[in-house]
């Protein structure tokens, strides 16, 4: 099979766009590497003269559809939606008929082209992936055409029901393991965090609880889910469901504020049809929600807000007990919470085996926004050869062993326990993390992901 990547601009995305492209080459298929930053900084050089950028869409996807069929391409990949909207085109005749409808490149051909999405669509592009696949250019993203691919199967399924996708593959990710493996360094830390930006300050109770020896975790998340409900229950305006009334989309929409809290692992989905069987006068609404796609990703991240404060909170209340190390972006922020730990400031992509190597026990906590699945990081430090110390997930036992390859925690109180226990324990600990690297090495390599997509796809 012969792929052709479209590579973005950028950091941490560009890194993992780039390790993909190196496992495609390791699997035994011919890759083209094609950036797309000329292409818009051409774009972008147009300024608010729209005539010319689409005279200029144009000419740029003439010419790459020149190569991609003079160099018999089989498939194309980019992250995100990033190829589909720098190669369209728009008044293609429609097979219905008339000749409004939005095209890319790879209807054109016709060619199949994979959407890699390292952020799921609700989030893509701070939000404005959204917009693109509301409009009449979402078409694009709906060709049978183009395959998707995202971490998780909860997030598959909203891509499938709700943004109407075809050709979704839930697929775990991967490490370059020629980049992320054990280094010769001093182990000076107990745990290392590598952590985003987006965490915002704590409220009193958290600096309250962060405190104590046992954090009243349930306590935290009905603060934060009482602080949300008026936004969320006035979001029952907006829900326009067949026979559902005002006072019934209200209840409904508190009662999925209630279930955040109560079952925060059951996929946000999943849910919302659960509850539309449990109460008939909740269908409609329920309907409603699901065919709307700015409501329904607007609502449900509303509704996932009740976990931001677990990510800076989790780290916060373990470096007070641990000597801790944190990298990225979102380590300053971490200062308004009182973490006591060195802040290893940005680490280039890689390098950050290092910075794993560093430490005995890698922390994992994800981000708000998701539900279900992993994100790369796990497997990132486990490739490094350290332990990982992981926040649940919905789907983790299916990934690894959790007994004998991560280490898996509920809350602050039982991680701190979980690390305590490993760091006095040596051979445990480095049997977790032998455990670890082993799995990731044998299943969660970039070269086993292109295989895994390959076969998905059909080439």
């Amino acid at each position: 099979m012969n792929v052709l990547f479209f590579v973005q601009p950028g950091t941490n995305s560009r890194s993992t766009l780039l390790d993909l492209m190196k496992g495609f080459q390791r699997s035994g298929h011919p890759v083209i590497h094609f950036d797309l930053e000329p292409f818009w900084a051409a774009t972008a050089r147009a300024g608010a003269d729209q005539t010319l950028k689409m005279r200029l869409t144009s000419e740029l996807t003439a010419v790459v559809r020149s190569m991609l069929v003079h160099n018999r391409i089989d498939l194309s990949v980019a992250m995100w939606a990033n190829a589909l909207g720098t190669l369209s085109a728009a008044g293609i005749p429609d097979p219905a008929g008339g000749t409004n409808r939005v095209a890319s490149i790879f209807d054109l051909i016709p060619q199949k082209h994979l959407c890699y999405w390292l952020d799921a669509p609700h989030w893509a592009h701070e939000g404005s992936a959204v917009g693109m696949i509301g409009s009449q250019a979402g078409q694009m993203v709906r060709s049978e055409n183009v395959h998707h691919a995202i971490n998780n199967e909860a997030t598959a399924m909203e891509m499938r029901e709700v943004f109407g996708m075809k050709n979704v593959i839930a697929q775990h990710y991967g490490i370059d393991e020629e980049v992320f493996r054990p280094r010769d360094v001093e182990k000076e830390f107990e745990i290392v965090f590598g952590l985003g930006p987006g965490d915002g300050p704590p409220t009193k109770l958290m600096e309250a609880e962060l405190g104590r020896d046992e954090p009243d975790v349930n306590a935290i998340r009905h603060e934060a889910a009482e602080r949300l409900r008026g936004k969320v229950v006035a979001m029952a305006d907006r829900v326009r469901g067949e026979g559902t009334s005002a006072e019934a989309s209200r209840a409904l929409l508190d009662e999925l504020l209630r279930t955040q809290v109560a079952d925060r692992h059951a996929p946000m989905y999943g849910r919302l049809r659960a509850l539309a069987k449990r109460d008939e006068a909740w269908r409609g609404a329920v309907a409603a929600i699901c065919t709307d796609l700015k409501l329904f990703v607007e609502l449900t991240s509303l509704v996932r807000q009740v976990e931001t404060w677990e990510r800076a909170f989790t780290f916060a209340y373990l470096s007070r007990r641990f000597n801790c190390a944190t990298f990225g972006a979102g380590g300053q922020a971490l200062a308004a919470w009182g973490a006591k730990a060195t802040h290893l400031g940005h680490i280039a992509w890689h390098e950050q085996a290092v910075a794993y190597s560093r430490g005995r026990i890698g922390l994992n906590v994800m981000r708000w926004q998701d539900d279900a699945g992993l994100n790369v990081k796990p497997y990132e430090i486990t490739a490094s050869g350290a332990a990982c110390l992981c926040a649940r997930r919905a789907g983790i036992e299916n990934l690894f062993d959790t007994s004998r390859e991560i280490a898996v925690f509920d809350d602050p109180g039982e991680a701190a326990r979980r690390a305590g226990k490993l760091l006095v324990d040596k051979a445990k600990l480095g049997a977790l993390a032998e455990a670890g690297r082993a799995r990731t090495l044998r299943e969660y390599t970039w070269t086993a992901v292109a295989r895994d997509l390959v076969q998905a796809i059909g080439g």
